[in-house]
């Protein structure tokens, strides 16, 4: 590949490169810069191309899914991971209740009840 940096986008090294040279580069010679600025510029697509990206983005999406399915399907067909053993499952709700109840009991100042559900020694 040609690497030698365009000539019309030649850098002025002292105030790097211009939006003026930019664009009157060839490659946007058919481009209305007020337009853009407007943002009255129609798009480069019409809305059959539209729809096909959002169909593949679509796809692309129900894909990655599928292949998560299918991992998912894989391990859990596992026998070591139908049953867990040595699991306790506490509600986030009876935890914030605990917590409550200790905030409330260390704020009344009852320092005999002040942790509930602590182990007594």
């Amino acid at each position: 590949p040609d690497l030698d940096p365009d000539p019309d986008l030649d850098p002025d090294l002292n105030h790097g490169l211009c939006m003026q040279n930019i664009k009157q580069h060839a490659f946007f010679q058919d481009l209305n810069f007020a337009a853009v600025s407007a943002r009255k510029q129609p798009v480069p697509w019409d809305d059959t191309v539209q729809q096909q990206l959002q169909a593949k983005r679509i796809d692309e999406a129900f894909d990655q899914r599928r292949g998560a399915a299918k991992v998912l399907a894989h391990l859990m067909q596992k026998e070591s991971l139908q049953s867990v053993s040595n699991f306790d499952y506490v509600s986030p709700r009876a935890i914030m209740e605990e917590y409550l109840e200790n905030v409330y009991q260390l704020r009344m100042g009852d320092d005999n009840s002040a942790l509930v559900g602590a182990d007594d020694e």
